[in-house]
């Protein structure tokens, strides 16, 4: 390892980023029941959730398992 590196410092945060993107994956379920209750509340069959694109796979993977249409648009 390059010289100036806190390997224990390193090791130190790593639980702190499983925490952080395990509460990130917990955030798309909440996510997708909580728009669907609101459409259904609201008797809506369209709406549009805006993410940023780290939920894109989680949250794409929960709609086809829940046969919700959906359509993901990517910025250039």
């Amino acid at each position: 390892m390059e010289e100036g590196y806190d390997i224990g410092e390193i090791l130190s945060g790593i639980s702190g980023a499983i925490e952080f993107y395990k509460t990130a994956v917990e955030r798309d379920s909440a996510m997708i029941k909580n728009t669907v209750e609101r459409m259904t509340k609201e008797n809506r069959r369209v709406s549009a959730l805006v993410t940023g694109g780290y939920h894109t796979e989680g949250l794409t993977k929960l709609m086809k398992e829940n046969a919700l249409s959906y359509l993901v648009i990517v910025p250039k």
